[in-house]
């Protein structure tokens, strides 16, 4: 499917959006190659219950491992207030 000049334009009036003409020529070559790859997506022959879980086995997820990301002090010693342990923030809530 081609994304013409008038879809484009229709497209930017329903989402609000003020596109110039060189943004709507983008916008219209973008969303031209992500209906083909969408095209390509709906011929993949996936009929099969089968065909399916070979498609979905196929990308691996890693395990999940329990682990630290930050040091506690290291992250305290940029804040503006603590109390050793903890970030101390002004009260926001009466």
């Amino acid at each position: 499917m081609n994304m013409n000049h008038e879809l484009v334009s229709n497209l930017a009036q329903l989402s609000a959006l003020e596109l110039s003409e060189n943004e709507m020529a983008a916008v219209s070559k973008n969303l031209t190659a992500v209906l083909e790859s969408m095209e390509i997506l709906q011929s993949l022959p996936l009929d099969d219950e089968n065909d399916r879980e070979t498609f979905f086995s196929a990308a691996e997820l890693r395990q999940d491992e329990v682990r630290l990301s930050f040091c506690r002090e290291d992250i305290l010693q940029n804040a503006p207030q603590t109390d050793g342990s903890y970030f101390i923030i002004p009260k926001t809530i009466k």
